[in-house]
């Protein structure tokens, strides 16, 4: 029996050219590594998900790789595979959130002043640096600027503003942007074409829209799905947002309407089943302030067939529901939504808080 490989980590890109939106680090590591002018320090800074870590890796094989530098390493040769399997001795990814310390910090120091072994760099990824100590941070400094030879440090952080600026100016720093919806669900589309799972329409579209622009999240949630589903059945829309406990389009635009039509009775009925079932509470109000922000577009003049929307709702049906809204009253109720958000993601009764926005909106 094979051994189970993740899905987000068997379908992480392997060469500078499978990276999914990311033109702008594409071009730049390319460049460098094809110029042989690779910096001593790189900085990725990005939301979790974007491919900052997976970069990273692709970077240490491209410049260890037996025909390297190269952007095309081969996958084959020792270094290459030692690298994909995580178990090479020039390539050392560390967690900073664990190992944050000045004492981890000086071992890391220690390190970086070996030769390395099997390839022609060594690389050291510190992943979350920003949960470096400012001491540890600090302590880095020096070795961060005149590095040993044929050593690359590979910077990763979702929050940059961490660092200090004397870190950051010693790095090239690259960032990370969310991915698009249109680039996940290309991405999806072909592994569940390679997985052999069938889908509904609008699943992988429901699926990318829901990771907030990560692809990680957004493969394992096919993975998800996918051991969910009936057998022989395909993945169904309605599983997605079960699964993620959010609004599904239908129950967003019956929402909706319910507002538009100032009822209170359904717009009642509507927040208890959402009580009861148990959904994420901010997720949903995410859902609803999407689809606010997406009427607010159409009704000031953006044209239906090009607009691509961040709700879960497209089409036909977000142009019927724009109908039912005036943009003064879209532009009024959004000190509503302001306060709810707040409030309801620090508030012990989020469903309650829900609720009285969905009464507000009235």
């Amino acid at each position: 029996m094979s051994q189970f490989i993740p899905w987000h980590l068997k379908y992480r890109p392997q060469v500078l050219k499978d990276l999914y939106g990311q033109e702008i680090v594409q071009k730049s590591l390319s460049n460098l590594i094809s110029s042989g002018k690779m910096p001593h320090a790189l900085l990725f800074s990005g939301p979790r998900g974007t491919g900052k870590t997976s970069t990273a890796r692709i970077v240490a094989k491209s410049l260890n790789c037996e025909d390297g530098p190269t952007l095309a390493p081969c996958g084959e040769c020792p270094a290459c595979k030692a690298i994909e399997l995580g178990n090479s001795f020039d390539v050392i990814e560390i967690d900073a959130a664990s190992n944050n310390g000045v004492d981890q910090i000086r071992e890391l120091i220690a390190s970086s002043m070996l030769s390395p072994i099997q390839g022609s760099f060594r690389t050291f990824v510190l992943d979350e640096v920003h949960m470096l100590t400012a001491q540890a941070q600090n302590a880095f400094l020096k070795t961060l600027e005149e590095p040993a030879p044929n050593t690359l440090f590979v910077l990763a952080t979702t929050e940059e503003h961490r660092l200090l600026d004397t870190i950051t100016s010693r790095c090239l720093h690259l960032r990370f942007k969310p991915m698009s919806t249109g680039d996940i669900e290309a991405s999806l589309t072909d592994i569940a074409r390679r997985e052999r799972i069938a889908v509904e329409e609008g699943v992988l579209r429901g699926i990318a829209a829901s990771s907030r622009g990560g692809m990680r999240d957004a493969i394992q949630l096919l993975y998800q799905l996918s051991t969910t589903r009936a057998e022989g059945k395909p993945v169904g829309i309605a599983q997605v947002y079960e699964a993620l406990g959010d609004l599904s389009p239908q129950q967003l635009y019956l929402i909706a309407q319910a507002i538009a039509g100032k009822d209170a009775y359904k717009v009642v009925a509507y927040a208890q089943k959402i009580r009861e079932r148990n959904m994420e509470i901010y997720r949903c109000f995410e859902s609803l302030l999407a689809l606010w922000g997406d009427l607010m577009a159409l009704k000031l003049g953006c044209s239906s067939d090009k607009y691509q929307g961040n709700s879960s709702l497209q089409g036909t049906d977000l142009t019927a529901l724009a109908g039912n809204f005036e943009l003064e009253y879209l532009k009024q109720s959004l000190h509503y939504l302001e306060d709810a958000e707040r409030r309801i993601a620090t508030s012990h009764n989020s469903s309650l808080w829900f609720l009285t926005t969905l009464l507000a909106l009235l």
